[in-house]
């Protein structure tokens, strides 16, 4: 009987830590999915202000054109 709850001990000692060992995996892969979003959303706003510089100049630009449009009228 001692031999079947030592077996018992050893089989439940090595699930337990196969199944720790998958969580601290799962929790390395959730770290590496957030800083992965993180950067490509800090690389989505930038691109964005980027974007909004290129507009305003593009609208700068464009009211020289608008005068001389109404000169042409």
């Amino acid at each position: 009987m001692a031999t079947s709850v030592d077996n018992l001990i050893e089989n439940l000692c090595g699930i337990l830590h196969s199944i720790s060992s998958i969580t601290a995996d799962n929790v390395d892969v959730y770290k590496n999915a957030v800083t992965k979003m993180s950067d490509a959303m800090d690389l989505n706003i930038k691109s964005m202000y980027t974007m909004m510089a290129k507009a305003e100049e593009v609208t700068q630009s464009m009211k020289i054109v608008e005068g001389h449009a109404v000169r042409i009228k």
